[in-house]
């Protein structure tokens, strides 16, 4: 769709939008008297309390009514409630990828800035991992769509979700939940607050999560463990406030820890044995769309070694593992907000600080089963024994002792700790506000300090990359990387460290050109960051004794060197946006937005296994176009919003499989993305509400890169291509229903639906990577409670229909194959809820 066509189907929607919604204001007053209404969400979108229909940008948000209703427990479940949303995880229960109408960074690694930044009462979480935390005593979530370049901590180019927590009170308040559900779960959550003394309040809020069953079962032979993926989780958050003349503090320390079982992926294998040359081919069912399992096998390094390999059970929660994977995640973090009013102005500071501990060890590929020990045999005497003129090493005899250890194997099973501390300080002065001039300055600091170090085991690899060659080769240049490092026990590790400094000033404003009518805003920020990064690869055996060390650019033949890779590298831009509000009436809105974002470049933190897969990846930016009507009509019974879009992203940051190694972090290309956005939510009568929203989108790959591996490594152009996790159609909706049984307890039932269409994982559009299927979640909630709402109990469900859809695929060392993890299967339980106090 061109530019000029675009503009004109949108200006042609918006036309339509006013003459429809205008006619619909007409109507309001033969609404019905007995009427109570919409709930009507402020936001602080703009850092600035307002309804979220006056917000000149495109703004979902979810009140605390609103996140009970949809059974709202974790970040994850707000994509249920929202179009053009995605969020998906590179490990299963870990490692959240965010995306927003199409853009998302698809790292697994944690050292990378997410595309979309995530707040917690406007405190910026750093990386992808910091997302999986338990959502619990909120007063709203807002995910704000598009760039945001002037207002947010970093600034992102897809967007931002902020958490909004609930505040002490001066009245004493509070509130107990206690959830039974399947898989053996049993939560618990609760809050209290209130006056200590005469103007000093607090609020103390718990979560504590557990799941005695995992909903994924190994069905490998003589496995040490029967299921994956308990749940076993626990939160806390302690909030202080006060006064001293005119200004006000509010102090806050949380903190808590996960020790849930991290999923086990899929194995999905991509070749088939063919006897006529007793080697592995390409399956044909891979070739057109999902490898047929029945077919499709797991080919490993070593050609037909792994014949048979597959999971072929129809079911996604169930396979072959032979390694059980766990998780001891810490977090602990502050913050001090101080708001002082100079009468003419409101000055805030807002000091968090953050630090994360992420150690997990898992399975990487999904298998565990028995290797063919004779076809390894001659696989590496067919090397070893090769003339070098051949391709081989020469060698009279292979050095292999093959015994039992190699036996029951898998491809490789990682350990990663990761630690991120972070300071973030920001002053910002506001305008009272309510003026025709409004505006607000401020300047951001941030500092991540990143220590991260990755074990890879298996005997794959040390037979692959570490054999007992040292006298063979000596002299040959290749000491330093096939070392003395025989111990089928021992651990290749990846160290690094990363330092993040972020610099920024920032101002935003509006001025009202025709009072009450007409009000243009601007926005201007001015970013720098900076970063420092080393790393380092080696080998450790079961001893716990370094046998190789090596840096990336000294990845061969240097087997002295101590030293590790040293990089740094700066990122600077100015961004900026630029709108118009027009208020047809007080509860009618059209607004255009223009905005131009950024986010810094970095360093990959993957396994490098050539220099270049720890070079630099530059900063992407992104140019946005937007146009909106915003409405409240029929005496709040009808609200409705409605977006058209069109990005043009350069520069865009992803991963991707090259055919010289693992996955690389760089630039992908440039990409152009559109799309119209509609949602609505009408009262029909009192007690029966009905909510609507639709997104659409269009993306393609542009300027690609030319170094692209498809599936089984071949070079390919992605231009043309579009972007992964990025359906063409999103929906959902809900319908809701509440009518008094007694004169002091009512009742109310839901049902609520989220639609996506067909999508690609990965930028490669290879018919493997697609995941051809339209999929449907569907969720209910009945509950009964008093009148006053002092107690509630709701029975609820959530993917009810157990719909399967993929979050991630993953490539394995030797290409063909693919390692995906799935959302969660269906779930139910029962909830109690007590309020207690004003």
């Amino acid at each position: 769709m061109t530019t000029r066509s675009f503009n004109k189907k949108l200006f042609k929607l918006s036309l339509l939008n006013v003459a429809l919604l205008t006619g619909f204001s007409a109507q309001a007053e033969e609404a019905k008297e007995d009427a109570k209404g919409l709930e009507v969400i402020e936001v602080t979108a703009q850092k600035r309390v307002q309804r979220l229909q006056d917000v000149g940008m495109s703004v979902d948000a979810l009140s605390q009514n609103q996140m009970k209703d949809f059974g709202i427990n974790s970040a994850s479940d707000i994509v249920n409630t929202m179009t053009n949303v995605e969020l998906n995880s590179a490990g299963g229960n870990g490692n959240k990828i965010i995306t927003i109408r199409g853009l998302g960074l698809n790292d697994f690694t944690l050292n990378s800035s997410p595309t979309a930044a995530v707040h917690v009462d406007e405190g910026y979480l750093g990386s992808n991992a910091m997302t999986g935390f338990s959502v619990f005593d909120l007063e709203r979530a807002e995910v704000l769509k598009g760039p945001q370049g002037t207002l947010f901590g970093q600034s992102s180019t897809a967007g931002v979700i902020n958490f909004i927590t609930n505040k002490p009170t001066e009245d004493f308040e509070g509130y107990v939940t206690a959830t039974v559900g399947n898989y053996q779960t049993t939560n618990l959550e609760g809050a209290v607050g209130g006056a200590i003394v005469d103007g000093l309040r607090t609020r103390l809020a718990v979560k504590a999560e557990r799941s005695g069953e995992g909903h994924q079962t190994n069905n490998a032979p003589d496995a040490t463990f029967d299921k994956n993926g308990k749940i076993d989780k626990f939160a806390a958050r302690l909030q202080l406030g006060f006064e001293l003349g005119n200004t006000e503090f509010l102090l806050k320390v949380h903190g808590g820890a996960d020790k849930s079982e991290p999923w086990l992926p899929q194995a999905e294998g991509m070749m088939t044995y063919d006897p006529d040359t007793d080697s592995s081919v390409a399956c044909a069912s891979g070739q057109v769309g999902r490898p047929d399992p029945n077919e499709c096998f797991v080919d490993g390094l070593f050609g037909n070694a792994w014949q048979g390999i597959t999971d072929n059970d129809g079911d996604v929660n169930a396979g072959r593992y032979n390694f059980k994977p766990v998780a001891d995640d810490e977090f602990i973090g502050g913050s001090i907000r101080i708001d002082h009013d100079f009468g003419f102005a409101n000055f805030t500071s807002l000091t968090t600080t953050e630090k994360f501990n992420y150690r997990h060890k898992t399975d990487l590929d999904g298998i565990g089963n028995e290797i063919n020990l004779q076809v390894v045999g001659d696989f590496l005497d067919s090397i070893y024994t090769a003339p070098i003129a051949d391709g081989g090493f020469g060698f009279e005899e292979a050095p292999l002792q093959l015994n039992d250890n190699w036996q029951n194997t898998s491809i490789i099973n990682q350990y990663e700790d990761f630690e991120i501390k972070q300071f973030n300080q920001e002053f910002r002065l506001t305008s009272p506000g309510g003026e025709r001039f409004n505006w607000l300055v401020g300047a951001y600091l941030s500092q991540e300090d990143i220590v991260n170090s990755t074990g890879y085991e298996t005997p794959q690899f040390t037979l692959f990359a570490m054999m007992p060659w040292t006298e063979e080769l000596a002299g040959t240049g290749l000491e330093g990387y096939w070392a003395d490092f025989t111990d089928p026990d021992g651990v290749f590790y990846h160290d690094f460290d990363q330092q993040n400094k972020s610099y920024a000033v920032f101002a935003q404003t509006d001025y009202a050109l025709i009072e009450d009518t007409l009000k243009l805003n601007f926005g201007l920020r001015y970013s720098k960051d900076e970063k420092t990064f080393s790393n380092e690869t080696y080998g450790v055996d079961g001893q716990g004794v370094r046998k190789v060390k090596m840096t990336p650019e000294a990845f061969i033949g240097q087997p002295d060197n101590t030293e590790r890779l040293h990089q740094s590298a700066d990122f600077s831009h100015l961004a900026w946006n630029v709108g118009l509000d027009y208020n047809i009436h007080s509860d009618l809105m059209f607004y255009t937005r223009v905005a131009n974002g950024y986010k810094s470049g970095g360093f990959p933190g993957a396994l490098p296994l050539a220099d270049v897969d720890s070079l630099p990846y530059n900063k992407e930016t992104i140019m946005s176009y937007e146009a909106g009507l915003k409405g409240i009509t029929l005496d709040n019974t009808l609200q409705f919003t409605a977006a058209a879009f069109m990005y043009d992203y350069k520069d865009m940051q992803g991963v991707y499989a090259t055919a010289e190694g693992f996955d690389v972090l760089s630039r992908i290309g440039d990409a152009k993305i559109s799309g119209i956005e509609l949602d609505g939510v009408y009262q029909i009568i009192e007690g029966l509400t009905v909510r609507g929203a639709l997104g659409t989108l269009s993306t393609e790959i542009t300027n690609g890169i030319d170094n692209y591996a498809d599936t089984y490594g071949n070079a390919v152009d992605i231009t043309g291509n579009k972007l992964s996790h990025a359906p063409e159609l999103t929906a959902n909706g809900h319908i809701r229903y509440e009518a008094d049984i007694t004169e002091n307890v009512y009742m109310a039932a839901q049902l609520d639906a989220s639609y996506k269409s067909d999508f690609y994982l990965r930028y490669g559009n290879h018919p493997s990577d697609k995941w051809d299927q339209n999929t449907t979640i569907i969720g209910a909630r009945l509950m009964v409670a008093d009148m006053y709402d002092k107690w509630n109990v709701a029975i609820w469900g959530r993917n009810l229909t157990n719909e399967v859809v993929p979050s991630y695929q993953s490539f394995s060392l030797a290409k063909p194959d693919h390692f995906v993890f799935y959302n969660m299967p269906r779930t139910f339980g029962i909830d109690f809820t007590y309020r207690f106090g004003e």
